[in-house]
């Protein structure tokens, strides 16, 4: 499992803060500390392994636990059986088969449809068709919004003679609302897009799924933006990844942190970095 804890690290360098890290080490005491999150027991009999996570306060009716069916970047060994979060005192709980022999990762992502929040993973070792083994992996826990304000909040501007820039700020509802502008303003009229990001545990990045684009005219008599027509709330898709610098850029020179954005509405394939506007 990998240890990417860029986000908080940033964070702690810049502003002492203490969070959560995106992602723990594996180790005894770590697993102590998940299990006192999520109150899971797990049970083997033979080729199946039954999961259980308890309900607790923290349980929102917009989120769920269920098993992740996307790319582990492994063979699967294992098949969901069953799983349901309505059994009394439970917030999930989900039957795993085994189809073959080998190795697998049991993933439980807790997600509302559109991005994951946290996840945990399960070691499975399979043998003659039985489960030998099964160890609790890693956990990835939320990484708030609140937590990376502080660190992004504010004006970035398009490396390598772009011209779009982009603004970020805390949205009210747990998200960072992300306004990107073309930079065109060709006979006063400037196309913007608007979009409110959520982080991803997965994809370790923040996803949008509500990306629209505006259009605006402007006033040459009070130099104000007229939003014109036809600037509903949108489906575009897309991510801002995180570009940290690595050890060896920052002992050459002072490497800029960026953001990579990638709209994915129409299978872009385009990107574009942006870096920080120095205040």
């Amino acid at each position: 499992m990998k240890n990417k804890s860029y986000l908080i690290a940033i964070a702690a360098l810049s502003l002492g803060l203490m969070a959560v890290p995106a992602y723990a080490q594996e180790t005894e005491a770590y697993v102590s500390d998940a299990e006192v999150l999520n109150d899971i027991t797990t049970d083997v009999a033979d080729d199946t392994i039954t999961i259980r996570i308890k309900s607790n306060k923290e349980q929102e009716k917009d989120f769920w636990w269920q098993a992740y069916s996307g790319d582990k970047g492994d063979a699967s060994f294992m098949e969901l059986v069953t799983e349901t979060d309505m059994e009394d005192g439970y917030a999930y709980v989900g039957s795993f088969r085994a189809i073959d022999d080998g190795t697998d990762t049991i993933r439980l992502v807790y997600t509302n449809g559109h991005y994951t929040r946290e996840y945990l993973d399960f070691g499975v070792e399979i043998e003659d068709g039985i489960i030998t083994g099964m160890v609790r992996g890693g956990q990835a826990f939320e990484t708030r919004a609140e937590d990376l304000a502080p660190v992004l909040e504010g004006v970035w501007e398009e490396t390598e003679g772009g011209t779009h820039s982009l603004e970020i700020a805390l949205a009210d509802d747990g998200g960072l609302s992300f306004t990107v502008s073309d930079g065109s303003g060709r006979d006063g009229n400037v196309v913007y897009y608007t979009m409110t990001a959520y982080y991803d545990a997965i994809e370790e990045a923040l996803v949008y799924w509500d990306g629209t684009q505006h259009s605006a005219v402007i006033s040459a008599e009070d130099e104000t933006e007229a939003e014109s027509e036809g600037s509903a709330p949108g489906e575009g898709t897309g991510l801002f990844a995180i570009q940290v610098p690595s050890s060896e850029d920052t002992e050459e020179e002072e490497a800029e942190l960026g953001i990579l954005w990638k709209d994915d509405t129409f299978g872009n394939t385009d990107t574009n970095m942006f870096v920080k506007l120095q205040s």
